[in-house]
């Protein structure tokens, strides 16, 4: 972020806009450089991931089987998993496993996915479920209370049916942020798709919400 930052020699502070991995990226950039950001929009932002998600890393860290972990899938039926999990509804999954599945064993070394996850959740072999939520918890709250006191408009989107990120993560941003933060919950999404509605998509449905925040912070 620091580099795109320099060679675009932004001058005004910026609207951040991010999702998952990216949306904690966002939010720990933001309280590393409050004054240069002019508003933050997370998407289900990857702060603190699901408890049960939290066992399974753990599981792969201890036992060093990395097949175990859902998000480093590489046959069809490893993809559908990851697939179901982030909210895909059946007639994409099918169409959906067959495609990632072929581009992961194509482009992919067999653990990066793997690896990419382990960093993205913080997790020490170590650690328990419970003491691994505290951590990032903590974490989460401490960068929320550099933006409170700069009073930065932040807004949360969220679906209803998330299994990826922990569904306290809204609320534990705005108890950090206080005032300056919204959220919202989009009933029946995913982190991604919709497990009823194959044409509905998380990232669009949360855009139509992130424009309408925006919009009233101009």
């Amino acid at each position: 972020m620091e580099e795109f930052l320099r060679a675009t020699a932004a001058e005004q502070p910026l609207d951040l806009i991010g999702y998952s991995m990216g949306g904690g990226t966002a939010y720990e950039f933001a309280a590393r450089h409050v004054a240069r950001v002019h508003s933050l929009s997370l998407l289900a932002p990857g702060l603190l991931i699901a408890p049960d998600q939290y066992e399974t890393t753990i599981d792969v860290l201890r036992s060093g089987l990395v097949e175990r972990c859902v998000y480093n899938y590489r046959t069809e039926e490893q993809a559908k998993e990851m697939m179901r999990l982030v909210g895909y509804a059946e007639p994409a999954v099918s169409f959906l496993g067959r495609v990632l599945s072929a581009v992961r064993q194509a482009h992919h070394p067999p653990d990066y996915w793997w690896k990419m996850w382990a960093a993205f959740g913080c997790v020490e072999a170590s650690d328990d479920p419970a003491s691994a939520v505290m951590k990032q918890s903590e974490r989460l709250h401490a960068d929320g209370l550099v933006l409170r006191a700069a009073k930065l408009p932040v807004f949360v989107v969220q679906g209803s049916e998330e299994r990826v990120i922990h569904s306290a993560v809204p609320s534990l941003i705005k108890d950090a942020v206080g005032e300056s933060c919204e959220t919202k919950l989009l009933d029946g999404f995913g982190h991604r798709g919709h497990p009823t509605d194959p044409k509905q998509d998380f990232l669009k449905a949360a855009g139509k919400e992130v424009g309408a925040f925006l919009a009233r912070i101009a």
